[in-house]
């Protein structure tokens, strides 16, 4: 029973649904990455793989996440920081919704659309942005175990990374309405746009409860 185990190895368990769920996230943003390239491509139908993939990995982390849920509330009070190791598996699961969001819509766009003023290729800068996010996050949380002050200095990485991702975000978004044409281009990709943002932030909500984790462990 979980209740018998020192608090040591309950956040060592906890701690490795943490990693499985984050290098689930990680694939994903891979595969929204993907999505992305064949769009802009024209190969719309290819998209459709990368975005199958993406689900199935949603489901995945949100199994895990109730998993490690189930493991908090048979603890109970025994590890001080659950509050912590759920906040940072919930934000990854509001990653991965995201994720999926936005290759669901980059897949409906019109590639016409992404060709326009090198808009796509700003886009496709700023999703390497928030991909470098998640790999940090990645990072953090598996030097975690071995290396807790190196993850709290990754995670302080991240914060300065979101910034930067939300003045691209700004930058773009004023760009688009200048710039392009139809208004359901302006719609979906302004939309695109503000989900990237906000898996952004979500990221930064992960990186906070780690530095807090890193903290207590």
């Amino acid at each position: 029973m979980y209740y018998e185990e020192p608090e040591f190895q309950l956040k060592r368990r906890s701690l490795a649904i943490l990693q499985d769920e984050v290098r689930k996230v990680t694939e994903a943003i891979r595969e929204m990455i993907e999505c992305y390239k064949t769009v802009r491509s024209g190969k719309k139908d290819e998209a459709k793989c990368n975005l199958r993939k993406i689900r199935v990995l949603e489901e995945e982390v949100e199994a895990l996440r109730r998993n490690l849920t189930r493991n908090m509330v048979e603890v109970g009070t025994m590890i001080l920081s659950k509050e912590d190791f759920l906040k940072a598996s919930y934000s990854i699961d509001d990653m991965t919704g995201y994720i999926s969001s936005i290759a669901f819509r980059l897949s409906n766009i019109n590639p016409k659309a992404l060709k326009s003023n090198s808009l796509g290729d700003d886009i496709g800068k700023l999703l390497d942005k928030v991909a470098e996010m998640v790999q940090k996050l990645n990072e953090s949380i598996f030097t975690l175990s071995v290396n807790p002050s190196k993850a709290i200095e990754i995670a302080s990485a991240i914060q300065d990374m979101e910034k930067d991702v939300d003045l691209s975000y700004r930058e773009l978004s004023a760009r688009v309405i200048k710039k392009l044409g139809p208004l359901r281009d302006v719609m979906m990709i302004s939309d695109v746009l503000e989900r990237i943002e906000n898996l952004a932030d979500k990221c930064q909500e992960a990186s906070d409860a780690v530095t807090i984790l890193a903290l207590s462990i």
